[in-house]
């Protein structure tokens, strides 16, 4: 028995091998597009996750500041657990978009890094000139630390996105080398160590509420997973929208049931992660195309600096939507969803200006820059 047994494993591990290197030669042989078409489903995802973003900055209590008031067992407490629990997820998408259409590249390029660094700069400044009208002192520093907000510990998404950027390729090229079982054993680890550990709140290895780059690493690699094997994938194939729908809400319901006990709002957690990847699996399953969603898309960064920095939150948030007013009344509701679409529309008007202005002074001088539009293959 001894003996064909061993003979059994060898020739289990022999066809384990030759999978291996079949599924290898097959990635190496997939077709992808030099230049990509833009998905109108995930544009609108990508449109919806900035809204979440609004709501969540709507209730942050020094921004919006709703959850000053919310207070258990108030309403107000009820309202903003849940809010927060549904568009904590959303926030994930920006991510997991991200993974999933860059993966298939290893080419670093350094304009888009450059582009955030000056829009960061740019909105910095206009919103310290707007803090300098309106009292905030004037000095050498606060004008440093609005050209430079990340050395201040200010604009962590889009800082830990440049990073993730700068990683990107590199990422691509490491997981491109990998088979599908791999892959998955890379996954399930990068899930085990720096998702699930710190859900189950165990001392995990990193407790830095997802706002690293360790869980945007989390998310790209899942992003990049669904672009490159999920039509194999047994379990992907599973999730109908109906489920998808069913999984985000059973998801947030957890999260707002847990929020009674604990803090259940990391982006890094795993139920956080699961929601955003079941909507992800949902809006790529929606066959949309829509030239104005498209370019409605391309201000999300835009509407992100101009709503979310202090000064502007106070003429936002206080002076045009008066939402102190609603913290403690039930018309809360209907008044976050106001703010979120006067929000949007107002910051999505001013960043089509910002771009008409940009398109004749720092794009003309970027493009001049040769070494910065040449791609650096990895």
């Amino acid at each position: 028995m001894g003996k064909r047994d061993g003979v059994l494993d060898k020739r289990k591990n022999r066809s384990r091998q030759a999978m291996d290197i079949w599924e290898k030669e097959e990635r190496r042989n997939m077709k992808f597009p030099e230049k990509q078409e833009r998905n109108s489903s995930l544009e609108l995802l990508r449109i919806i996750g900035m809204m979440a973003i609004i709501g969540l900055h709507y209730f942050n209590g020094n921004m919006g500041g709703a959850a000053t008031y919310a207070i258990y067992p108030t309403p107000q407490w009820w309202i903003n657990q849940f809010f927060t629990s549904a568009f904590y997820p959303l926030v994930n998408c920006f991510v997991l978009i991200t993974g999933f259409f860059m993966i298939i590249s290893t080419r670093l390029r350094l304009r888009k890094a450059v582009e955030l660094v000056i829009l960061t700069a740019f909105y910095g400044v206009v919103s310290y000139a707007v803090g300098v009208t309106m009292g905030q002192e004037l000095s050498a520093k606060c004008l440093f630390f609005a050209l430079f907000p990340f050395f201040q510990g200010r604009r962590w998404f889009v800082e830990t996105y440049i990073i993730l950027l700068f990683f990107a390729p590199f990422i691509s090229r490491l997981v491109q080398t990998l088979s599908k079982r791999n892959y998955q054993i890379l996954l399930l680890a990068q899930l085990g160590f720096f998702s699930l550990w710190p859900t189950l709140g165990l001392s995990a290895p990193l407790l830095d509420g997802g706002y690293g780059i360790t869980n945007f690493f989390t998310l790209y690699l899942i992003g990049g997973y669904i672009r490159l094997w999920g039509k194999d994938s047994r379990t992907i194939k599973t999730i109908t929208k109906g489920r998808a729908i069913s999984l985000y809400i059973i998801c947030i319901l957890g999260a707002f049931a847990a929020s009674y006990f604990i803090n259940p709002f990391s982006y890094a957690y795993i139920n956080n992660i699961v929601a955003a990847v079941v909507i992800f699996l949902l809006f790529l399953q929606i066959d949309l195309k829509s030239l104005g969603i498209n370019e409605l898309s391309k201000y999300v960064f835009d509407v992100y600096f101009l709503h979310s920095d202090l000064n502007s939150c106070a003429l936002l948030f206080e002076w045009l939507l008066r939402c102190s007013a609603f913290w403690t009344s039930l018309w809360i509701i209907p008044h976050l969803f106001l703010s979120i679409v006067v929000i949007f529309i107002l910051c999505t008007g001013i960043a089509v200006c910002r771009k008409k202005l940009f398109s004749r002074t720092i794009d003309h001088w970027l493009d001049r820059w040769d070494k910065l539009n040449r791609p650096i293959n990895i």
